[in-house]
């Protein structure tokens, strides 16, 4: 039986680089289907650079003094990623190149670093609750809240955390992040030269204001919002903590500016 051969990242970069030649070889050659099945691969080579770059700045961030401060300090790095340009009848013309940011996936980090992972029942947790809040903002009944309290999947870890009933207020959203934050980072507070019992890295009413306006999107019925996924809120959450590690400012954009002095 042969042995598996060893993913090297020169061979991926080596494999990026040919997939992108190709796909421009067989586009100028008016072979579609063979450029289409070269932009196949690099999709494959994309994915397994990711898995290996990833990897090696895991790797680094463990060698720090505070890895978890390093990883959400950083938050993210650059991968290869590319788009594909059609004509107006949907043929592939050619592809164009670039970098994209990957956000360090905060979980993964941690059990490749063997850091404490608990958390995440907490942020689950936290979610539900989030759930409920938007639903009681949109109108769902006492009854209605109630079956969706017991409908909500949650592990069990996450159903023995206890975080209280469903927010109202953002001083209350403000609690049960930092709850959630507690449980990721801890420092103690210095005041005055002196430890006091309180975390160092602490959120406030803008954390939550950029939480909220994530954690929601329109769903597919014509009245209905979809929620954050775990995975998504724990994105969140860390680019939270980024914010707040880095002394960080949220911003505004998609608008049209008025140029006009």
């Amino acid at each position: 039986m042969a042995e598996n051969k060893v993913l090297k990242m020169e061979d991926v970069k080596a494999g990026i680089e040919k997939a992108i030649k190709d796909i421009a070889t067989f586009v100028k050659a008016g072979e579609i289907e063979k450029a289409i099945a070269a932009e196949v691969a690099l999709k494959g080579f994309e994915k397994q650079y990711i898995e290996l770059y990833q990897k090696q700045v895991f790797k680094t961030l463990c060698e720090k003094e505070n890895p978890i401060v390093e990883a959400i300090t950083m938050h993210s790095f650059k991968v290869p990623s590319h788009s594909v340009k059609t004509n107006d009848d949907g043929v592939m013309t050619h592809i164009e190149t670039s970098e994209k940011d990957r956000q360090i996936d905060l979980l993964k980090f941690c059990k490749y670093a063997d850091l404490d992972t608990d958390w995440q029942y907490t942020a689950s947790r936290f979610n539900q609750l989030l759930c409920l809040r938007a639903a009681t903002e949109l109108g769902y009944s006492k009854k209605d809240i109630e079956k969706l309290a017991t409908t909500y999947f949650l592990e069990q870890k996450a159903r023995e955390v206890e975080m209280g009933g469903t927010p109202t207020s953002n001083s209350q959203l403000v609690k049960l992040l930092q709850t959630v934050i507690d449980g990721i980072v801890y420092q103690e507070k210095v005041v005055d030269g002196k430890p006091i019992e309180e975390n160092a890295y602490k959120c406030n009413n803008h954390d939550v204001a950029y939480l909220l306006a994530l954690y929601t999107k329109k769903g597919k019925g014509a009245l209905s919002v979809q929620v954050a996924k775990n995975d998504f809120l724990r994105r969140i959450i860390a680019t939270v903590l980024h914010r707040i590690i880095t002394n960080g400012k949220y911003s505004v954009e998609g608008f049209k500016e008025n140029k006009k002095k």
